[in-house]
């Protein structure tokens, strides 16, 4: 330790004990600053950096060594115990002195002292004292953290089951750390940031400034998410199990009134950890957490309901519609939809809830009500409405027909109520899976090769009229073309095209309005209708029509669908069937039918759907 005069003497001390503690280049700096004695400008010199950059680095290394010796206090008891060795040796030479005065010394006094004073100067001259705290186990750490998840409360659940109610992390998630040395916080709530790698693991971290030591014997480490600025008296560090150690964090948690959505869902879903440390082959402490739900679950499930379709013309399979949607408008708490026809709702076991979530479903003629009263933390119940019963439902599907954005479908001579007019997103125009159409829809909320009918959207895709739309890349091909044209009602294959045009702009995130390249057309078809409309989960998505549906669209536009469908009698709307090279088919719904133009025109959007 060779610090030079006019410089505090002290940090030079505290970097012997703490220097492990600082980045490589901090503590670089400040070993050439104080115990080199090289001055700003020659430190500047040698880094590349200003003289201000090397005066940051060691207030910051400076902050750093005095933070850590508050906590620990290894450097302060050192000292105190070398202190304490000079004083006792200045002590015993005294008591041999006196000894060796005496006019017969006692030898008995004289082979003590001199084995004590053997004793003082072995302890005073090794090159460091015993480790006080176990600093020299300090090692950085690395983080993972993962999500235990909720258990049952009802017995004859499995484990496959619970995996579903496992939180997985995703970057930007925040979690609070703790690190507790005998009783003491030596690492007062900080906030790791979840961070995304290339291969698609996530990695915790601090915030830059922060350096994360750990590893000596008597350390605690504990970990609480979501997280939180404000944790004033919210912990004990006395506490050795994290029950106990956020016990007050718990109990005065609550839960967000509103969790319709999946922000405030996660916000309310307190979870805690103590870590476990594996000591690395690298230096590197790895300390991982497997987090508990301090929270208790509430689950929805609604009713099954199964069409059984009787039309005497063709057989139709039996269409499961398991997304049945219920309305919480009126609810004094607001679970969030997880999946179709499931629902989810936060509950503090500890202080528990007196409020009701109600409910309806059914286009509003069914009703339900339960209180979430949970009492066991990190355990969920499921409430089933109606007994989440499968309710079986004789229909014959035509055309006319209303579909819902639940899924749900009302026949076409039923009155509909406003809030199944609001919730009307399509008409069935066809029954039945198409003879013409070579969609495969088994990859798609129908999870069956052919579907059960079409139905066209509400409302256009794209205002109309309009600049309209460019159908995409003029003169470029992407294998939609077909004897469409001359015979339009032979090509069903809507669904089958829009894949062909997505997999040419590269994906559906690619598509845009602005681009030949992005296919406007298809992007307002399919994105940006289901960004206004959202399909039914049991159906295939919005997708841009064939010539040969439109063209049946066209054939029977006097007879239910004006009036029905938002459509601009006279507009010209793109199909997703290709002319040749450069153009593709329209249909002008007024007096001329099909006809085809350059893809780089604009015209209308309307998008449909099989369900």
């Amino acid at each position: 330790m060779a610090a030079k005069a006019g410089k505090d003497l002290g940090f030079s001390i505290l970097l012997d004990y703490y220097g492990m503690v600082l980045t490589e280049k901090q503590r670089n700096i400040l070993t050439e600053y104080y115990n080199d004695d090289l001055s700003l400008a020659e430190i500047a010199e040698n880094y590349g950096i200003t003289r201000q950059g090397v005066r940051d680095a060691i207030k910051h290394g400076e902050a750093t060594l005095m933070e850590m010796e508050e906590k620990l206090g290894t450097a302060r008891r050192t000292e105190a115990i070398r202190a304490d060795l000079a004083r006792l040796e200045e002590l015993v030479s005294e008591v041999r002195v006196c000894n060796t005065g005496l006019f017969e010394p006692d030898t008995r006094v004289q082979r003590a002292t001199e084995e004590m004073l053997t004793i003082i100067h072995r302890l005073d001259t090794q090159e460091e004292l015993p480790d006080m705290n176990g600093t020299s186990d300090l090692a950085p750490l690395s983080i993972t953290v993962t999500d235990g998840g909720y258990a049952s409360t009802e017995k004859t659940m499995t484990r496959a089951a619970e995996n579903g109610y496992r939180t997985d992390f995703t970057a930007g998630d925040e979690c609070g750390l703790y690190i507790v040395r005998n009783g003491v916080v030596a690492y007062d709530n900080i906030k790791l940031t979840a961070t995304a790698n290339e291969d698609g693991s996530i990695t915790w971290q601090p915030d830059a400034e922060t350096k994360l030591m750990g590893g000596l014997s008597n350390e605690n480490y504990f970990l609480y998410y979501p997280y939180q600025t404000d944790m004033n008296g919210k912990v004990d560090a006395s506490a050795n199990e994290p029950d106990d150690f956020f016990a007050t964090l718990i109990s005065g948690w609550q839960p967000a009134a509103d969790q319709s959505t999946y922000a405030s869902y996660a916000a309310s879903d307190l979870m805690i950890a103590d870590g476990t440390t594996t000591k690395g082959t690298n230096g590197t402490l790895s300390l991982s957490f497997t987090m508990s739900h301090a929270m208790a679950l509430a689950v929805i499930k609604m009713p099954t309901i199964v069409y059984q379709f009787t039309n005497a013309n063709v057989k139709i399979p039996d269409y499961v519609n398991k997304a049945t949607v219920a309305d919480f408008t009126n609810s004094d708490l607001q679970p969030y939809g997880i999946a179709p026809g499931t629902y989810r709702y936060i509950v503090n076991p500890v202080n528990g809830t007196a409020k009701n979530i109600t409910g309806k479903y059914a286009a509003g003629s069914k009703e339900f009500a339960f209180t979430p009263n949970i009492t066991n933390a990190s355990s969920y119940k499921t409430y089933k409405v109606d007994g989440a019963a499968t309710i079986k439902k004789a229909h014959t599907l035509q055309a006319g027909d209303y579909l819902l954005s639940d899924g749900s479908l009302i026949g076409k001579d039923k009155t509909l109520t406003d809030e199944q007019k609001a919730a009307c997103v399509a008409i069935v125009f066809y029954a039945g899976h198409h003879t013409s159409d070579g969609s495969d829809y088994s990859k798609t909320g129908i999870g069956l090769s052919k579907c059960h009918g079409y139905a066209v959207a509400v409302d256009d895709a794209i205002p109309h009229p309009s600049r309209g739309a460019m159908w995409g890349v003029n003169g470029g091909s992407v294998g939609t073309k077909s004897n469409g044209y001359s015979e339009p009602e032979t090509d069903w294959n809507g669904y089958k095209w829009t894949q062909k045009i997505i997999d040419a702009a590269g994906g559906v995130g690619k598509l845009n309005a602005n681009t030949q390249e992005g296919y406007p057309a298809t992007y307002y078809a399919v994105v940006a209708h289901e960004a206004n409309c959202k399909a039914p989960a049991g159906s295939s998505g919005w997708f841009l029509p064939s010539i040969g549906q439109m063209y049946y669209l066209y054939e029977n536009r006097t007879s239910w669908l004006y009036g029905q469908v938002k459509i601009t009698i006279y507009g010209n709307y793109w199909t997703s069937t290709e002319y040749f090279t450069n153009d593709a088919v329209t249909m002008l719904f007024g007096d001329y039918g099909q006809s085809h133009y350059e893809k780089a025109w604009r015209f209308g959007v309307h998008s449909v759907l099989a369900f």
